[in-house]
């Protein structure tokens, strides 16, 4: 009778008492996506191409980003090697969107067309690299997918959280994806991406270090690793919550303008007139 008695008493408990647990996917999602990212700022990474264990080619690429009104715009630009140097993009993000990734490219050495990427290539590798434009956006998208907590456990010495998505639509290179989160500060610390009905990961990215500088907590170095292929992303400058990086620069008249510059050999800093960090 006692039994009975507890039970309805539960069933009577108003709804924000019984409200959902901490571990519920959409809201660390929601936590991970509200983080502090600096913005505005502006960082450049050296990243090395390795196929078993050997490095095969360096690139350093510059990014500046700005977040309002629910986006993050970022610009990306390659400073390095001299053949390549120019190549250029612009990331816009919109995370509660149905299209989560809107990209334009600049090829400055292809008549300098400006080029949308379709939604379909976003997961193709950048120059070779192991890395994806998805893999370096700021948020993960909140549409799209199915989400569930699917366990806890260690992973790069931190307690995480594990989060499996699953596309919803047909024709993602990786219908499946689990994602490691840290909970204090949210913090993402690994992906493994599942093609369609294995077992086990095609690609793994890991974050290896992380910095906190100010209010904010940066990767220092990321490694994705798919096969004999390794992309190690190493960070060298940045600055953030900074006021010098203008808002027009992170459009597509902008990127044009940063494309040709850096071609001529501008780096981050002169692209948005600013001095080291």
């Amino acid at each position: 009778m006692t039994r009975l008695l507890v039970i309805l008493w539960l069933l009577g408990l108003p709804r924000a008492v019984l409200a959902a647990p901490p571990d519920d996917a959409a809201a660390l999602i929601r936590a991970y996506n509200a983080r502090d990212i600096g913005a505005p700022g502006w960082r450049r990474v050296v990243l090395e191409l390795r196929t078993k264990g050997v490095v095969t080619r360096r690139l350093v690429v510059s990014n500046a980003w700005r977040r309002a009104a629910g986006s993050v715009r970022t610009l990306f630009v390659l400073e390095a090697p001299e053949g390549l140097r120019g190549i250029s993009y612009l990331m816009t993000e919109r995370a509660d969107a149905d299209r989560f990734l809107v990209v334009h490219l600049l090829l400055p050495t292809a008549a300098k067309r400006l080029l949308e990427v379709a939604p379909a290539l976003e997961e193709q590798a950048l120059l070779g690299a192991d890395f994806s434009y998805r893999d370096l956006s700021w948020q993960l998208p909140e549409r799209g997918f199915d989400r569930q907590v699917v366990g806890k456990g260690t992973l790069m010495a931190r307690e995480v959280t594990f989060v499996e998505y699953t596309a919803r639509a047909a024709g993602d290179t990786w219908p499946r994806r689990r994602y490691a989160f840290s909970r204090s500060p949210v913090l993402l610390v690994g992906i493994d991406f599942y093609r369609a009905g294995a077992s086990a990961p095609d690609k793994t990215l890991r974050v290896d270090r992380f910095e906190q500088r100010g209010q904010v907590w940066t990767p220092t170095q990321i490694t994705v690793t798919r096969g004999d292929s390794t992309s190690v992303l190493s960070l060298e400058a940045a600055a953030f919550a900074t006021s010098n990086v203008p808002d027009e620069l992170l459009t597509p008249e902008g990127l044009a303008k940063a494309a040709l510059r850096a071609r001529d050999g501008a780096r981050i800093e002169q692209l948005l007139d600013a001095g080291p960090p």
